[in-house]
């Protein structure tokens, strides 16, 4: 297994650069990018290309996972929700921007988990709490 990385090291915290490079079957790639994927009707290749020295080559690999990395989509938002450096939306713990109405969920929120599970949670409290919210606005205009 190859973990092709653009970088020549990990951000991942300190345990964890640990575990990977003590694994024997994980081998790392640094300074190095994926330009193409190559195969007919299965991934028999990637095309490599070094970072700095532009050198390209072929790695025979069997399968590709990408992860390009944790920066929200958040540019829906626009002018609509305060956001931090990193494009994550601040909000309370109903999921509430300061923006009347509008929830923000999961990793594109302050100070999310970052997990699956999480995400639903946010989700699941985000709709319980815009209900209330349209109910509240029902009842004030009735």
């Amino acid at each position: 297994m190859y973990v092709i990385h653009r970088r020549d090291a990990l951000r991942a915290s300190q345990i964890l650069q640990d575990r990977a490079f003590a694994h024997d079957q994980i081998e790392f790639v640094w300074n190095t990018v994926i330009d193409g994927i190559s195969g007919a009707d299965d991934v028999d290749a990637v095309t490599l290309r070094d970072v700095h020295s532009d050198e390209q080559r072929d790695l025979a690999v069997g399968g590709v996972f990408i992860f390009i990395g944790h920066h929200p989509n958040s540019e829906l938002l626009g002018a609509l929700a305060r956001l931090d450096e990193g494009g994550h939306a601040y909000v309370n713990l109903w999921m509430e921007t300061e923006q009347a109405g509008l929830y923000v969920a999961g990793d594109v929120r302050v100070d999310s988990a970052r997990q699956l599970a999480a995400a639903v949670g946010d989700g699941v409290t985000a709709a319980i709490r815009s209900e209330h919210y349209l109910q509240e606005l029902f009842d004030s205009q009735v």
